[in-house]
């Protein structure tokens, strides 16, 4: 009898120390645990629009040539003075790892323009517009983009230098005037960054140096008066919508 009693006793001490079967009144559960949403990586490839205002120091040149616009050969004149610009842009990129590259295409408005009278010499410089196409390339961490940028612009420019203080009106005075395109390089470096999936801002700088333009001449007599040029130095920001 009491070896059953004891028998009894350790089987049912056994049984209240084991786990509670399924369908028991206290069934054991462990609560998944819930892990946060990953982030979507960012990524620079693909298409982008934009827009960005600038300023600047912005200049322009003008060369006589054998004396016949200032009575002075090869007398440079040169005036310069800060202004703003205003455009639209348009480009693509690619991404390998952290490498970014691509191109881009912009137009600019330009306000630049001033007239000076120095030594009865009188030089009027203006630049309207510019539109350049450069390539980009840089490294991207994270959200950020660190690029340079290089190519080729073209920048609508008029110009005048003339012996007559008082108008650059074309008479036959020594007088030399343009009203072209300058074609010249452009280079500079920026930092864009991502705020949201689509949308980015950049602050970049940019330098244009613009070659000489043909030489001017007068009338039918193809007297080469002169050359003109064009340079400017800017600071622009900018925001894009990438596709």
């Amino acid at each position: 009898m009491r070896n059953t009693i004891a028998i009894a006793i350790i089987l049912g001490t056994t049984a209240m120390s084991a786990p509670v079967a399924a369908g028991g009144l206290a069934q054991a559960t462990t609560e998944p645990e819930m892990m946060p949403p990953m982030a979507a990586p960012v990524t620079w490839s693909g298409a982008y629009v934009g827009g960005f205002l600038g300023a600047g120091n912005y200049a322009g040149s003008g060369q006589d040539l054998d004396g016949d616009a200032t009575d002075q050969d090869g007398l440079i004149l040169r005036m310069n003075d800060f202004s703003g610009e205003a455009g639209v842009l348009l480009g693509y990129n690619l991404q390998r790892g952290n490498l970014v590259y691509g191109a881009e295409i912009d137009f600019a408005a330009m306000n630049f323009s001033d007239e000076e009278i120095l030594d009865d010499q009188r030089q009027e410089a203006a630049t309207d517009s510019m539109i350049s196409l450069r390539g980009r390339i840089g490294l991207a961490v994270n959200d950020t983009f660190i690029f340079g940028t290089a190519g080729v612009a073209r920048a609508s420019v008029t110009g005048c230098i003339s012996d007559d203080s008082d108008s650059c009106e074309p008479d036959d005075d020594e007088i030399a005037t343009f009203d072209g395109d300058i074609n010249g390089m452009v280079f500079g470096a920026g930092v864009e960054h991502m705020v949201t999936d689509k949308l980015s801002v950049r602050v970049e700088y940019l330098q244009f140096e613009g070659g000489w333009s043909d030489k001017v001449t007068y009338d039918e007599s193809e007297e080469e008066r002169a050359q003109f040029s064009a340079d400017s130095k800017a600071v622009r920001v900018g925001i894009s919508y990438n596709f």
